[in-house]
């Protein structure tokens, strides 16, 4: 059902995300029926207390979402996963989808310039010096 958009599917992706403990697979769902107003129900279950394996499975749920869907609102969240995250390259892909979208705040640059990751400090360099020709 993640590759049929539809409203029928939207809505069926919030029933199963108001469950206690949803299946990440539920998060999938909104991967091509993404709304703006369904950010609070994301971020509701990416910032409440988990194991590290979970979090991991949601946030890389999250990332496909938000490769597909643009939603400048989500910064913070984003911003957020990266930080938490302990998977380096999902926390590079959620620099990918910030860059992309010139959505990356200058206060992140020099933080990004010191990830362990050294794609990501590189990518931080190449943006930096985008942004400032």
């Amino acid at each position: 059902m993640r590759n049929i958009e539809s409203e029928a599917v939207h809505e069926f992706a919030l029933e199963l995300l108001q469950d206690e403990h949803p299946h990440h697979f539920a998060l999938e769902l909104l991967e091509l029926n993404y709304k703006q107003q369904d950010l609070t129900v994301v971020e509701r279950i990416l910032l409440k207390k988990q194991n590290k394996d979970d979090f991991h499975d949601r946030a890389l749920d999250v990332m496909h979402i938000f490769e597909k869907q643009k939603d400048p609102s989500s910064i913070d969240l984003i911003l957020h996963i990266y930080r938490e995250g302990r998977c380096t390259s999902c926390r590079e892909g959620f620099i990918d989808i910030l860059i992309a979208n010139h959505w990356l705040p200058s206060t992140v640059w020099d933080e990004l310039l010191y990830d362990s990751n050294l794609d990501i400090r590189e990518k931080a360099r190449q943006y930096r010096r985008k942004e400032s020709d």
